[in-house]
């Protein structure tokens, strides 16, 4: 069970963004996969350190009784999609999209 956890968190990191690529540019779900995998190709330490400090800030908002939840969550959320924007910019699809 412990071997499937590094695996696991590089396959979430390397497709993480499937989930905004499918409504924003109305690709497939092969295609969501294979932009995701492209988009994170060479930064995924960065998106690693970026998911380490967004559980830290959702940890900080449960010791806040959970009502720092409210503003954790959404900030959160649009710093991802800020990175997403980022980094489809150096797609085929930041450019024809």
């Amino acid at each position: 069970m412990l071997l499937l956890l590094i695996p696991g968190i590089i396959w979430s990191i390397k497709y993480g963004f499937v989930f905004f690529l499918i409504p924003d540019k109305g690709v497939g779900v092969k295609e969501a996969f294979d932009l995701s995998a492209e988009m994170t190709e060479g930064i995924k330490w960065k998106l690693f350190w970026f998911d380490i400090f967004g559980f830290l800030v959702l940890v900080a908002g449960l010791l806040l009784l959970g009502v720092g939840l409210f503003l954790a969550i959404p900030v959160i959320y649009l710093a991802a999609y800020m990175i997403y924007n980022k980094l489809l910019a150096r797609t085929k699809l930041g450019i024809a999209g």
